[in-house]
């Protein structure tokens, strides 16, 4: 029998009409709500942003909480996005590492500095320091290489990660930054075992669709089997790597935002399955 692949929706693939704002990230949908749509949808990872578990947290017992995901089937969760880390901000690490306890995470995704004229090489004992921090738990650290923030190319990314040196610490690609950082699959296909920890599929047109990069990034993307970004070569770059899930989504879009909670999620199930699938056949 084939395995059925774990899929995993990150944080704003089910988090309702919400617009990624660093002022407010919080999602209106209820946390058991999100819940029931990925699992119906199939999708066993689940990612969320810190606020949304302090916020379900203060409605429900930590418990409950725990045995809505063990009741929906959701075996895999992450925590975004660590900020701070780099300049050596013990809160931020304390608090994350306090909710990743409370929910058994799997994952704490973290980003660079948004000075994107800081230099990595100063970041690479930070993140190992961060990367013991959730060894004991059994959780990965995982740097998103992103557009908008210093680390906006492998190398840059390769630095810190391979710097610290943890086998716990690694990089996260995401199709719409991997498009506008430039990054070629063929480099991520060469990638030592390892350091591709993470992915996010989703669909990105060649060119940017508005000027202002922030409003493309978070209005604009679209499912992983559209678009002119073949993401079934970078599924297949992303196991040349090491790399063989869970297979993350990420849909960040005014059109995605302005369905109900469970056919959004639905439709991201069926196009990353369909992503997968392409990957084998071609």
């Amino acid at each position: 029998m084939i395995k059925e692949p774990l899929l995993h929706a990150a944080n704003w693939t089910h988090a309702g009409d919400i617009r990624p704002d660093f002022a407010d990230l919080a999602s209106r949908v209820d946390i058991r709500e999100r819940i029931d749509a990925c699992s119906k949808a199939g999708f066993r990872g689940m990612g969320f942003v810190f606020v949304d578990i302090e916020n379900a947290l203060a409605k429900y017992a930590a418990s409950d909480l725990n045995a809505m995901f063990a009741d929906g089937g959701i075996e895999y969760l992450e925590l975004e996005a660590l900020m701070g880390w780099s300049a050596g901000d013990d809160k931020v690490v304390d608090d994350a590492l306090r909710l990743a306890e409370t929910i058994g995470a799997h994952q704490i995704k973290a980003v660079g500095e948004g000075d994107v004229e800081a230099p990595a090489e100063p970041m690479a004992p930070a993140f190992g320091r961060v990367c013991d921090r959730f060894a004991d738990l059994g959780a990965k650290v995982v740097i998103e290489l992103m557009q908008i923030s210093n680390l906006d190319t492998l190398a840059k990314g390769r630095t810190v990660v391979e710097g610290a040196g943890r086998a716990n610490g690694g990089l996260l690609f995401d199709s719409w930054h991997v498009t506008r950082c430039g990054i070629d699959v063929d480099e991520i296909a060469a990638l030592p075992e390892g350091v591709f920890r993470a992915t996010e599929l989703c669909g990105v047109p060649r060119e940017m669709v508005v000027p202002d990069r922030f409003d493309e990034m978070v209005d604009h993307r679209m499912q992983p089997d559209t678009g002119d970004f073949d993401n079934a070569a970078f599924v297949r770059g992303a196991r040349s790597a090491g790399f063989d899930g869970p297979w993350g989504i990420e849909i960040v879009a005014a059109a995605h935002r302005a369905l109900p909670v469970h056919e959004a999620v639905q439709r991201s199930a069926d196009a990353m399955r369909a992503v997968l699938a392409s990957s084998e056949a071609d």
